[in-house]
């Protein structure tokens, strides 16, 4: 979560928070007031304006393998402290090992109590970490829902976030929040598109000799989409099969 006050920006792992943290601190007007990366808002404010970002699952979880092959991140990090750094090689079948461990509901605990204690046998990992910052007191929340249809009118009624963002059209999605109600806390236009057609993004994870994401299983994809039904049936239904 990065406060500026006005502005409320809840910043999901892997999907350009990075970029976008640098965005409010350049365009906009506003002074950034509180920073703790990827960690749910503790209150409510009527008066702010919150929003969050949301990718494709599938790429979020190839970008968090390939972070990881550099030996980034604190998932990397769990793997090697559990004596399974073997997980983490170069190629394909490697990741199909890894993103199988990743998606078994049965793996819960190994991503830690907030994650297992809520439901984890509903929502895959990249949904949790999604709907762990849309809300007040996310696990409480969270574990209210019985079934898919009570995690969906949960949603609709309690998110924080009037505003969501996909990585995929981050610099079009950035701009066109000078149209939104917060439109006049930013800089004119012209510096703001100045700004996106120049600004350098993180450094992209680079393309691993070996590992070749078009090469994934197709009765993998069609499990990621099973396990991450939310977000594929919010923000990427044109990518759902029938029986999600």
């Amino acid at each position: 979560m990065i406060d500026f006050g006005k502005i409320v920006y809840l910043d999901v792992q892997k999907t350009g928070s990075s970029s976008v943290a640098r965005f409010l601190r350049a365009c906009s007007t506003l002074q950034q007031v509180a920073r703790h990366p990827h960690a749910p808002a503790v209150q409510h404010r009527p008066d702010a304006f919150y929003f969050i970002t949301v990718r494709n699952p599938m790429a979020q979880y190839i970008s968090l393998f390939q972070y990881g092959l550099a030996g980034r991140g604190g998932m990397a990090a769990r793997f090697r402290d559990a004596g399974m750094a073997d997980y983490y090689q170069p190629n394909t079948v490697a990741f199909e090992r890894w993103l199988r461990f990743m998606i078994d509901p049965e793996n819960a605990d190994f991503f830690g109590t907030r994650y297992r204690n809520t439901l984890p046998h509903m929502l895959g990992l990249q949904s949790y970490r999604f709907l762990a910052l849309s809300f007040i007191k996310p696990g409480p929340t969270l574990r209210t829902a019985k079934t898919k249809d009570d995690l969906r009118a949960l949603y609709t009624q309690k998110k924080l976030h009037s505003h969501v963002i996909k990585t995929e059209s981050l610099n079009q999605d950035l701009e066109n929040l000078l149209d939104s109600k917060v439109g006049a806390f930013f800089k004119p236009r012209k510096q703001v598109v100045s700004y996106l057609q120049n600004v350098k993004r993180a450094k992209k994870s680079a393309a691993v000799a070996g590992f070749q994401p078009n090469k994934i299983s197709p009765d993998l994809i069609d499990e990621i989409k099973i396990r991450e039904w939310f977000l594929y049936e919010n923000f990427y239904p044109q990518e759902m099969i029938k029986h999600v």
